[in-house]
């Protein structure tokens, strides 16, 4: 497969969508818990999406999806591996070719995984990563395609304070300094809290490709199969079980889901996480419409915390200990 660096993934997939000639009005199958944004760029192309459900333990409802594929014009599929870990897919792919449709892998959140030595993202037709998810960079996000792309676009731009985040973010303890004490908390337990919604058609910038290309994959995924492990033994002293329990270390992990009884539950670990210099989080950023309804998505999403695995090992065994 050929790899296209953009700005964002949102880009990547934006660009993958154009690449294969998509009509207007034609049907693109989204799971149910998902980023906004991905239903904003598809709609963006005048395409319609249509919901499968997910489970709670973020494998696919099969049930679910195979009930939408009954209807006429759907041209795709879109199987997201959730926070790094990869869904189950040769089933998947039968369903697709039997229903002459596209698959597209999402693997945003695992960018540089690998399963059976077969690199996350790459299974479908076509896919797409968000190394700026992964590593300290500003902008990235890669379309990996079966066909050749064409394109040039404007190159991502930064602002000076933006850049220089980044720029100190390999220094953690300066970097929890500034966090603590210059920026403002973000509230992860408020729904509304403000979301990046903005497509952005552009390529990645000179700073961040460089430092993609220069950053130790292996290396990292290491970290994060520690971090996990030190998490989930912090855990189980809270008698709290991850949603995923078996990890890989081949796998490039986003972060360490799990559920709480309610979203008070929730808001304490956030605190708990911004007093001791570590952003725990909730994902993901759902439409306004589904936090109106109440919907099954908002639901889960106020039981769901994330803690991060980006974080030095040794800082984390401190916090933990």
């Amino acid at each position: 497969m050929y790899n296209y660096f953009f700005s964002h993934g949102r880009t990547a997939l934006l660009n993958g969508i154009k690449l294969n000639n998509f009509s207007t009005n034609d049907i693109i199958l989204i799971p149910d818990y998902l980023c906004e944004i991905v239903e904003i760029t598809l709609k963006s192309l005048n395409l319609k999406v249509m919901k499968y459900q997910i489970n709670d333990d973020f494998t696919i409802n099969m049930q679910s999806l195979k009930s939408k594929f009954k209807v006429s014009k759907i041209i795709a599929l879109i199987v997201v591996n959730y926070f790094g870990f990869p869904q189950k897919i040769n089933l998947i792919k039968k369903l697709c070719k039997k229903h002459k449709i596209l698959l597209i892998e999402d693997n945003s959140h695992g960018h540089g995984g690998l399963l059976n030595k077969r690199l996350l993202g790459t299974r479908g037709n076509f896919g797409f990563s968000s190394p700026r998810k992964v590593f300290k960079i500003y902008s990235g996000g890669v379309l990996y395609s079966k066909k050749k792309l064409n394109i040039k676009l404007p190159k991502y731009k930064y602002n000076l304070k933006s850049f220089l985040i980044h720029l100190i973010s390999d220094y953690f303890l300066i970097k929890i300094f500034i966090k603590k004490y210059f920026t403002l908390k973000k509230d992860y337990s408020n729904p509304f809290i403000k979301r990046d919604n903005v497509i952005y058609d552009m390529n990645i910038d000179n700073f961040s490709l460089s430092k993609i290309t220069k950053s130790n994959t292996k290396k990292e995924k290491s970290k994060r199969f520690i971090n996990y492990m030190i998490w989930t033994k912090f855990l189980k002293k809270k008698n709290i079980k991850p949603i995923f329990k078996k990890i890989n270390k081949d796998l490039m992990i986003w972060c360490l889901p799990f559920y709480v009884r309610d979203s008070d539950e929730a808001k304490k670990w956030f605190l708990w996480g911004q007093n001791n210099g570590i952003t725990i989080f909730s994902w993901p950023d759902l439409s306004i419409d589904n936090i109106k309804k109440n919907t099954k998505s908002f639901k889960r999403w106020k039981k769901l915390v994330c803690l991060p695995l980006d974080i030095p090992s040794n800082f984390l065994k401190k916090v933990c200990n």
